[in-house]
């Protein structure tokens, strides 16, 4: 696992700081609770550790840009927001 952050330190942000659970209470989220908020963010971190930090570096060298018409992007970028989709967060909000 990648130590490029800490999930104690987030979670504790999220759920002691900031209060994620009065959320919970809304219609709009009502279904979620502090179990399933970690388990995501979990799931992201381990995408995030397998798939986009041993290329964040090369990605930085090489920026997604636009040349002659077309988009042009690290191969790893289709790999992560495939990964992110199938966890469903593309478009999740």
């Amino acid at each position: 696992m990648a130590e490029f952050t800490s999930m104690e330190n987030i979670k504790f942000l999220l759920h002691d700081v900031h209060n994620v659970s009065r959320l919970f209470d809304s219609e709009r989220f009502g279904e979620y609770d502090k179990e399933s908020i970690d388990i995501l963010l979990d799931a992201v971190k381990d995408l995030a550790d397998k798939d986009y930090y041993p290329h964040f570096r090369e990605m930085d060298e090489d920026p997604v840009r636009y040349e002659d018409g077309k988009v042009i992007a690290h191969p790893t970028l289709k790999k992560m927001i495939d990964g992110y989709a199938n966890l469903g967060l593309v478009g999740a909000v």
